[in-house]
């Protein structure tokens, strides 16, 4: 029996005993459900996000990898490697070009595409087709990155004010 049956056991038991207190009084005509039945993929999901830094990239020719692109990404065409996509996770504009290709042969699963930016494991779906409003968007978030923080020295001395009156409470009586 491996780490993951005997958890995976533990766990089931436990839940299973709070179930019978909670429902103790309650009749119930089907059985219990120990776990959504999206859980699997959602560790799964979980896995390969931690993995994707570990898998090296597969270098490709350019033909490959526009045939690549256009055969994973099913939410929208690839005309070639200079099309360039708008990742929502990262912020940054990507090119075909430097788009990673994981996975394949040798049991690390099937061919994915991985967005390039580094710590950003986006996929196909988490990028658009940049637009005149994702560029105005991309403007302000780099004005806003830039841009001095302005100080409130108003709210500052409100805030000593307060503090003062709030400190006068706990003088002692003269």
């Amino acid at each position: 029996m491996t780490w993951r049956s005997k958890f995976d056991s533990r766990e089931h038991e436990l839940i299973a005993r709070r179930w019978a207190r909670a429902t103790q009084h309650q009749i119930f005509t089907y059985g219990v459900m120990f776990r959504a039945s999206d859980c699997a993929t959602c560790r799964k999901s979980i896995m390969m996000r931690l993995m994707a830094p570990l898998l090296p990239p597969i270098e490709l020719t350019a033909p490959d990898k526009l045939d690549i692109l256009q055969r994973l990404d099913r939410y929208r065409k690839w005309r070639s490697l200079e099309d360039k996509r708008y990742c929502l996770a990262c912020g940054q504009l990507i090119k075909g070009r430097d788009i990673v290709v994981v996975g394949g042969t040798r049991g690390t699963g099937p061919l994915r595409l991985v967005c390039p930016t580094q710590q950003c494991h986006s996929i196909p779906m988490d990028w658009v087709i940049p637009t005149d409003e994702v560029f105005k968007r991309m403007a302000m978030l780099e004005a806003a990155k830039y841009s001095p923080r302005k100080s409130n020295a108003r709210s500052r001395e409100k805030f000593s004010e307060r503090l003062r009156r709030f400190a006068l409470h706990f003088r002692p009586a003269a």
